[in-house]
């Protein structure tokens, strides 16, 4: 144990890392017991997430101001009776990983930049986040920042920016986006959400980042339909959380992807997930976070046996941050059968409060099924690590409900629109696609989602696949902001594009250009 172990006194400490030290961490910080720990999903997290990363070294600063808990320090826990001064402590601990092996003596001849070494290069290259721990006995997980797995080409983490951490004059960097766990008194899993979406929303469209405590505090000025207190919080509805994303100035647009038959004598079929795979799709890519609200089922034995169906255990929020494309195939939309790249997604990764940062929803979970009196409910489903009445991770799955799009008000036209509108295109391509089978090979597989101006001319500058004036010519025009995408692929390989003025209204004339890849193969497709 290093020297610096024996208290809090010294202002920084080095620990190499292991899943024991990491929760002995938490237990000294937050005050409480190894078993509080071991019955947090977040211990088990943590614990296959780091060993992904290959964590080697702990960095620990033992008194850490954090502006988003002092806020709600200041608001709700200082007024906590104590016998002698205030039950709660304002400080923190936060708490730095390297997958790079040192101890104290060889991080104190960084700090001072002796010969031979290690650089704050070096650090960097190793760093792989932080965590805030907050002195709360149950839900301590703070302010958290952590590198995302390795690129492998399938997995898109397209929420995140550059967060930095300035340590012993050190400026420590990391791809990430911040989360915390909900604390029950300033914040439900809503609002964590809520704060961790605002963290992304906050730098693309320049708003304030509020506090858990303020996010909650103005949500709840829209009274909900149940009597309970604003603070603590027992939770928002979807007109709070609304409410919440106004309040920063942008326009929360609610989707439904989990459709109900159209009447009592319409035969029962599963729902398709292709709705929740487009629009997560669509507006990642974009950079646009997105939040999902579900219902938790338990669908283990226990559950099944008691009420001869999934039970119910709550409702839930969590923030869409990345996705991974792992399908070989695209799955056919519609009654035509359409392909669209959406489609490709068989795992989600969000910001769950109750797991942690980037944890995996998949869609390979079987449909929940509702015995009712005629024929059944059903609904699909997304895995979880949640855990149910067998202790088993994975036996509580979500039933997606609905998407809240944080959008700026700029961004008219929905993927809806747009997706409808690819369908009418595609259909015309098929036909003609039928009548002269010795052009393409297969079918059309369409990329849609949305952008801005600069980063579609930014795309447009590095393909050479255009013929330079054609290409100079794009890059010299003027197009809005927000710009929806519908790009056609054959084999893999471009075949031409369509371009959405996004901030035009559904009445106007919102296609803005087509951008021919393969003129060749597109005019033999309509000779």
């Amino acid at each position: 144990m290093p020297a610096s172990s024996a208290g809090n006194h010294r202002p920084l400490s080095v620990y190499p890392y292991s899943i024991e030290r990491l929760c002995e961490l938490f237990a000294r910080c937050a005050g409480t017991t190894p078993a509080t720990i071991d019955g947090k999903l977040h211990r088990y997290y943590f614990e296959e997430y780091f060993e992904h990363l290959n964590a080697k070294t702990i960095v620990v600063e033992h008194s850490y101001t954090d502006r988003h808990f002092l806020e709600d320090y200041a608001g709700y826990y200082v007024r906590c009776f104590g016998k002698e001064h205030s039950k709660y402590k304002s400080r923190c601990w936060r708490l730095h990983f390297f997958h790079l092996t040192f101890d104290e003596d060889g991080f104190r001849r960084a700090v001072l930049g002796l010969p031979d070494a290690l650089t704050e290069d070096q650090l960097n290259k190793a760093y792989l986040g932080f965590i805030v721990v907050k002195p709360l006995p149950k839900t301590f997980i703070g302010r958290t920042c952590l590198a995302v797995y390795r690129d492998d080409h399938r997995r898109h983490y397209p929420i995140t920016h550059r967060q930095v951490a300035h340590l012993a004059g050190f400026r420590l960097k990391v791809e990430s986006l911040a989360f915390q766990e909900q604390d029950k008194v300033a914040a439900a899993c809503a609002t964590s959400a809520l704060w961790s979406l605002f963290q992304q929303t906050g730098m693309l469209f320049q708003h304030h980042v509020p506090s858990p405590l303020e996010i909650t505090r103005t949500a709840t000025q829209v009274r909900a339909p149940i009597l309970g207190r604003d603070v603590p919080s027992a939770g928002l509805t979807v007109v709070q959380m609304a409410a919440a994303i106004k309040s920063v100035g942008l326009e929360p647009e609610i989707v439904n992807v989990q459709p109900r038959p159209l009447n009592e004598a319409e035969t029962p079929s599963v729902p398709s997930p292709a709705s929740l795979q487009a629009i997560t799709y669509a507006y990642l890519k974009a950079g646009i976070p997105v939040m999902l609200v579900a219902a938790l089922y338990d669908r283990s034995p226990p559950a099944i046996e008691e009420h001869n169906a999934p039970q119910f255990v709550a409702g839930h929020a969590v923030t869409l941050t990345g996705y991974r494309t792992g399908a070989d195939r695209c799955i056919p939309s519609g009654e035509a059968g359409t392909l669209f790249t959406s489609s490709r997604i068989d795992r989600l990764y969000v910001h769950d409060d109750q797991v942690g940062p980037f944890a995996r929803l998949t869609l390979d979970a079987p449909p929940l099924r509702f015995p009712g009196t005629d024929k059944d409910d059903i609904r699909f489903a997304l895995g979880s690590s949640f855990r149910g009445k067998d202790g088993r991770s994975g036996s509580v799955v979500f039933a997606p409900e609905t998407l809240i799009l944080p959008l700026y008000h700029k961004v008219r036209i929905p993927a809806d629109v747009i997706r409808q509108q690819v369908l009418l295109i595609d259909d015309g391509f098929e036909t003609a696609r039928q009548r002269n089978p010795g052009v393409l090979t297969e079918r059309l597989e369409w990329d849609v989602f949305l952008t801005t101006e600069n980063r579609f001319k930014e795309d447009l500058r590095a393909d050479s696949s255009l013929l330079p004036d054609e290409r100079y010519a794009l890059l010299e025009e003027a197009f809005p902001r927000f710009i929806w995408r519908a790009i056609a692929l054959h084999a893999g390989t471009r075949l031409l594009e369509i371009l959405f003025d996004a901030t035009d209204i559904e009445q106007g004339d919102y296609v803005l250009h087509h951008i021919v890849y393969d003129r060749e193969r597109v005019n033999g497709l309509f000779a």
